[in-house]
């Protein structure tokens, strides 16, 4: 049930956007990111990210796109976590079903640098 749960919420959330699946272009900073933390720059990514994390990253696709904000994806191996970063500050970083981030994962997102 949970398979066809998570694929009827990737379908509808799907239809509600009618952008590009790019929401943001790759910059060279990117790649200068600790492993494990991902900038999100495609929809679908960013739904995805919302199912396997069972938050509503997804609503800020526009937010996004429209350049005001940034999320990443923050893997180690002993925890996961989502954040959005705007203007370079950490402004949600939260782990899965919304509850604090593991302490890995925040550590790792302290070494990161935004641009």
């Amino acid at each position: 049930p949970w398979d066809t749960l998570e694929e009827a919420t990737r379908r509808i959330t799907k239809e509600m956007w009618s952008g590009k699946d790019e929401l943001v272009p790759s910059e060279t900073w990117q790649n200068q990111l600790p492993k494990g933390v991902e900038v999100i720059r495609h929809f679908s990514r960013l739904q995805m990210e919302g199912v396997e994390q069972h938050h509503c990253a997804v609503a800020y696709a526009q937010a996004i796109a429209d350049r005001e904000c940034i999320f990443v994806s923050v893997q180690t191996p002993t925890g996961r976590s989502t954040a959005e970063i705007r203007r370079g500050n950490i402004v949600q970083h939260l782990g899965d079903k919304n509850k604090p981030p593991p302490d890995c994962c925040t550590e790792l997102l302290n070494e990161c640098r935004w641009s």
